[in-house]
This record gives structure tokens, sequence and C-alpha cells, in this order.
């Protein structure tokens, strides 16, 4: 009599008399979702490098950045310039769909991030106006789509004053995801309160806020379109729940919306974020200190130089695009296509948050005002403005509450 062969297992054609058991090999141990987070973030897009060549100010700099979506040299490029404390894992936000799109993302750690060599505050957008050519050098390419969030304009409008050809010749603009404003400006009492501090003790700025996010872990804005909304994020995809009510979560944490927009669950969204939380303490932050001295417009940090006013901005703007391209008609040809017909030189789309502790709606209305005269289509800059309903200054920045989905598909179409 034979021995019972147990289920799930097999037996081997062996002499008679003889049985022998053979146990089928159990599958591969899943990873974890943190470890599918850690391997993501882990691949050679979030890992390029480049060096800027000493100059009478400085030695040489190392400049970390990420390019996600399409992984080619031909693809069309927007370039993402973050708010504070933002670095170059915030370009997880823009892959999935920038691979629909045949775009390609790039994020760059601003000097003092990640692993960007720190500078001197007074050097912050000079050195990031060193980095914008030899960062479109190493991309292959000429021109550029911009988006950008929260201090990030103040880069931004450098850049586009400083280098107008880099924009997209034949229809440039930039999407502007709640644009900084200076307490002056914005009535916000906290930063008002904040600006009345002393460099030496906004320089403790990254060491307070790696404490507070790691140990406190409060439900406050901080600009990187990422810190806040993690916590929430977490708690939102809690096992405990039933998973088929998503009813009372926010769009960031809705398995429906995670997977239209990031090509993730909610939960693995979540965890996605935490890891990105993780990266971003463990590198270096002493770079978002000087950040708010540049915000703050603190001495050290120097003036925001072509964007120091923002009411005298958007006409020195205008005036510099319209001298560019009386320039280019004069030469005959400059080798750029010139814009379509009856369309103005730049379009400037702004989404503003719906509820914005660090902007305030004082500072909306501000910033709307300095372009008032620019609004609709008619002039040589086009301004349009509008609110992304249930945001806050941090989630705005999710593709899932719809401003980034229609910015890049802008800036596709505009191609």
């Amino acid at each position: 009599m034979t021995d019972a062969i147990p289920q799930g297992s097999a037996a081997m054609a062996v002499p008679d008399g003889v049985v022998t058991i053979t146990t089928e090999a159990s599958p591969a141990p899943q990873r974890s979702q943190q470890a599918e987070a850690a391997a993501y973030l882990d691949q050679p897009q979030f890992q390029r490098r480049l060096t800027l060549p000493a100059t009478e100010n400085h030695g040489p700099l190392t400049v970390t950045y990420a390019v996600t979506g399409v992984q080619s040299d031909s693809a069309p490029v927007v370039l993402f310039i973050a708010g504070l404390m933002g670095n170059r894992y915030l370009a997880t936000l823009g892959d999935f769909l920038c691979q629909k799109l045949g775009l390609r993302f790039v994020v760059v750690d601003r000097p003092g991030m990640g692993g960007s060599t720190k500078v001197d505050v007074s050097q912050r957008l000079a050195v990031w106006l060193e980095t914008v050519p030899v960062l479109l050098k190493e991309l292959k390419v000429e021109h550029v789509s911009i988006m950008s969030h929260s201090c990030g304009v103040i880069y931004t409008f450098n850049t586009i004053y400083t280098y107008p050809e880099i924009l997209l010749p034949s229809n440039p603009s930039l999407h502007l995801l709640t644009p900084w404003v200076h307490p002056k400006h914005s009535g916000v009492t906290m930063l008002k309160a904040s600006s009345l501090l002393p460099a030496p003790i906004i320089n403790q700025f990254n060491s307070v806020l790696s404490f507070a996010m790691n140990t406190v872990a409060p439900s406050i804005s901080f600009s990187s379109g990422l810190l806040a909304s993690a916590t929430s994020a977490l708690s939102s995809s809690s096992h405990n729940r039933d998973p088929s009510d998503q009813t009372d979560r926010p769009k960031h944490a809705r398995d429906d919306l995670c997977r239209e927009y990031l090509g993730l669950s909610a939960s693995d969204t979540a965890a996605r974020m935490k890891e990105m939380m993780s990266r971003l303490f463990k590198d270096d932050t002493t770079g978002a200190n000087g950040e708010v001295l540049l915000c703050l417009k603190k001495p050290a940090a120097g003036p925001w130089r072509a964007c120091e006013d923002y009411g005298k901005f958007p006409s020195e703007l205008e005036a510099r695009l319209t001298e560019r391209r009386r320039q280019n008609e004069m030469r005959g040809s400059s080798g750029d296509p010139a814009p379509q017909q009856g369309k103005p030189l730049l379009r400037i789309n702004v989404y503003w948050a719906e509820s914005d502790m660090l902007v305030g709606k004082k500072g909306e209305q501000y910033f709307d005002e300095c372009f008032k005269q620019y609004r609709g289509d008619q002039g040589n800059l086009s301004y349009h403005s509008e609110t992304i309903k249930d945001t806050d200054h941090d989630t705005v920045c999710h593709p899932q509450y719809g401003a980034v989905p229609k910015a890049l598909l802008a800036i596709k179409s505009s191609r």
C-alpha cells in the first residue's frame, strides 16, 4: 500500500514500490508597497546630475535633477520649477501623464537641496540662471515649456526674462500653480510675523521642519507640493477602512483618481509619497533656509532681480518680449518660428488654490491685479487665472485635482 500524496504535491515516475513526494515550489513573495516605491525612485531617471563650470564667484557646482515621462531625447520638455522644499522626486507627479502625452517632465534640485551643491544665499538666483542653459544642453533641447509652484515663480520670471528664447516659439506659455506673493502683499499673519525674524533663526528652518514632519506631522502647508498632503494620503488609504467608500477621501487619496492620473492605487500612491518624504529629509535640505530668506526678501538673499516688483514686472516683461521680436524681424531670421498671427507673445495661466494658508485671497487678488491689463488675448501678454476646487497650497500640485493635467494638455496641444 502506498502513502497518499498530499494535495498540492506531485509524484515522480520512479521504480515500482517506491513513491517519492515532491512539493511544488512556493511563489516568490511579493515586494511590499514601500519596497516597490523605493525601487521606483531608485531608477536612473531620478538620479541624473550635471556640473556647472567654475566662475569668479564659485567653483564647479553639482546639480542633481530628474527626468520622467518619455525617456527620449526627441520628446518635448516640461520644466517644473518647484516651490520651497521641493526636490527632484516631485518629478513622479508628472511621470504617468507625460508618458501618455509623449512629454519629458524635468525637476531640478536647487542649491542645497538633494545632491545639488549649496551656495551662498545671495547667489541662489544667479546660480539658477547659470543652470538653465547647461541643463538644456544636457537635455539636447532648445525650447521648453515651464510650470512652476509657489516660490518657483521667482525663478520662473527671472528665467523667461533672461532667456525668453527658450520658450516654445510658436505658442509660448507659463503655467503657475499658486505663485508666491510676499507677505507684505498677501497679509498672511503668520508669514508677516516670520518675516520679522532675524536671518540666523530662519537658517534653522530645515531642521525645525524635519523635526515637525517626522515627529509631530502637522497638517500645514510648507509649499513643496508634497509635505502636508503625504500625511493625509497615508491616513486616508488605511487598510482599516472600507475600500469601496471613497466619498470622504481627499482627491489625492481616491483610488479612481490615483489610477487615472498616476497609474497607481491610492495605497501605492501613499507609499510612494512616504518614500519621497523620507528621501527628502535624508538628502541635503539646507537650501530651504536660503529659500525662506529669499521668499521673505531678507537683505542677505538680495533682491528678486527681474521680478523684484510684481507691479512693474508685467510691463517690463512685455517690453522685453516685444524688443526681442523687433530685433528678430530686423535680422530677418532668428531661426525661431514667429508666434502665430494674432497670438500673444506669452500666455500666462495661473491656478489658484481654493484655500491657501501661504498666499491667501489678498495675495491672490494682488497678483491678479498686477496683470489686470493683460487679461484676455488681445495684447502681447495674455493672462488667465482660475481657482482649483478642493485644493490647498500643496494639493494643487497633485494631478488628481485637475490643474496639472490641464496644464500638460495645453502644453501638448500648443505643439
